[in-house]
């Protein structure tokens, strides 16, 4: 919906704009609201009621039941969930016969989310609280950690093949842990911006736009991790069966770890130059893959092989998703630039 307003001015100097009526009644607005005005990079100006602006950083609560009806799966995502939507406290109420199924929930929540613990227990429920600010650390930033933990587990499962070690291997399953933490707390901070209760200053971006773009990457370093440990499980029982993994493939998942590295570099620094480079490397290493099938693994093999390279050429797939967000977060932001260049007075 959208209206047209013709601009007054008013005391000589000031401009004013009178504000829509339907718009007014929806969110509360009325005379003596304060409202809150952020000008945004193409130049727009986005309105809303103070109060709702700071009313995330006062303790929203929500409160939610676990009752039969829920299995564990259902309880996790309701919960995530409300963390995501930005709520700073969460109750779960439950009876005696849910008791087990809310202490695995409070297990799994606090080992997957970061900053939201319980800190309030009693006898039918338990309350997350959110426990560090989600603005204390910039989306790149928290990008940054995640790629570099996902680089290093890649490099384990590598490792971990090559000397046939599950200890490596297990290793790797037990970071992912990490990886997921700092996935929803990026995927957290980019609702509440988009929601109104962050700057994108805070995140380090510079449009509403790139939250989009930023949410895909996220996504696809969070999927690599996700795949590096299957590789990890597929190799370990692939030794525990007394199997090795062919050379071929071995060097298949070093081009391949090279890949993603140069993708997630690209991606931290927006280099375009450096993301096309890695487009190029990635497509060779699909190439290799077909090679592969065709030659190593037509003479049959274990089916953990075949899961092996399947979650390859997903990992190829992803990190050139990566390269694709970094095109378009520089297409955005030359996108402003221009305009506003064509905007400003001669």
């Amino acid at each position: 919906m959208g209206f047209t307003r013709r601009v007054q001015r008013t005391g000589g100097s000031t401009l004013i704009v009178s504000l829509p009526k339907e718009w007014t009644r929806r969110v509360g607005v009325e005379p003596g609201t304060e409202v809150y005005m952020e000008i945004l990079p193409d130049g727009s100006l986005r309105i809303y009621p103070r109060d709702s602006a700071l009313k995330g950083r006062r303790g929203l609560g929500k409160s939610i039941r676990l009752d039969g009806s829920k299995n564990l799966t259902i309880a996790i995502k309701e919960v995530v969930s409300f963390y995501l939507a930005g709520y700073d406290s969460l109750r779960v109420v439950f009876d005696k016969s849910s008791r087990e199924l809310a202490e695995s929930l409070r297990t799994i929540i606090e080992s997957s989310m970061l900053g939201f613990n319980v800190l309030e227990e009693t006898v039918d429920s338990i309350t997350f609280y959110t426990t560090i600010d989600s603005s204390s650390i910039k989306s790149f930033d928290a990008l940054a950690r995640i790629f570099r933990t996902t680089l290093s587990m890649l490099n384990d499962v590598r490792e971990g093949l090559e000397a046939r070690s599950t200890t490596v291997l297990g290793n790797v399953v037990e970071r992912d842990w990490l990886v997921d933490r700092l996935y929803l707390l990026v995927v957290k901070q980019l609702t509440r911006a988009l929601m109104g209760h962050m700057s994108l200053e805070e995140l380090g971006l510079k449009s509403p736009a790139e939250t989009l773009h930023v949410f895909l990457a996220a996504k696809s370093i969070e999927r690599v991790a996700d795949h590096a440990v299957l590789m990890a499980q597929h190799g370990s029982r692939l030794i525990n069966a007394g199997h090795s993994v062919p050379r071929e493939i071995l060097e298949l998942l070093r081009r391949v770890y090279e890949g993603f590295e140069a993708a997630g570099r690209a991606f931290i620094s927006l280099d375009k130059t450096a993301a096309s480079k890695a487009a190029i490397l990635i497509e060779d290493n699909r190439s290799r893959e077909d090679k592969i099938k065709t030659e190593t693994l037509s003479r049959g093999g274990p089916p953990e092989l075949y899961l092996i390279l399947d979650s390859m050429r997903r990992i190829n797939g992803y990190s050139l998703d990566i390269v694709e967000t970094v095109f378009d977060i520089v297409a955005i932001r030359e996108y402003i630039e221009d305009r506003e260049k064509i905007a400003a007075p001669l």
